[in-house]
């Protein structure tokens, strides 16, 4: 599938078209009857996401639902310090988790058996939030 986006004439037309393509992304990923967040590592990917959803949760029937304050997560990362500053700049409700290299080897088995998948790049996150359950 070729997507196909006007050319913007010029610096500040790009910029406007990136700002409406990013906010339209991170909308439509936050339509959901259910409860969700943001996976923030400090970032700039993931800040720029949470930045967008936490402005973008106040209008939202989903914000009615759930509470207008945008829930973040980060989990045994080294950029747990990052990742709560940004938390702390956008005032979401942060969460952090943490759990050991041997926790981690422990349920890769289990993990690769409901995933399906020897893939790292799919493993990895699964990994991450598998390891935390009940959390």
């Amino acid at each position: 599938m070729v997507l196909s986006f006007p050319y913007p004439s010029g610096y500040g037309a790009g910029m406007v078209l990136i700002c409406l393509e990013t906010d339209r992304a991170v909308l439509k990923r936050l339509m959901t009857d259910v409860p969700f967040g943001v996976l923030l590592s400090g970032g700039l990917d993931s800040s720029l996401v949470a930045a967008v959803a936490s402005r973008q949760m106040q209008e939202l029937e989903a914000a009615c639902q759930w509470g207008s304050q945008l829930h973040t997560f980060c989990i045994g990362s080294p950029d747990l310090k990052a990742a709560r500053e940004v938390a702390d700049y956008l005032g979401t409700r942060h969460h952090e988790f943490y759990f050991t290299v041997q926790e981690g080897i422990d349920a890769l088995e289990e993990v690769i058996y409901h995933i399906e998948t020897y893939d790292v790049t799919t493993i990895e996150p699964v990994l991450l939030c598998f390891s935390c359950p009940g959390r």
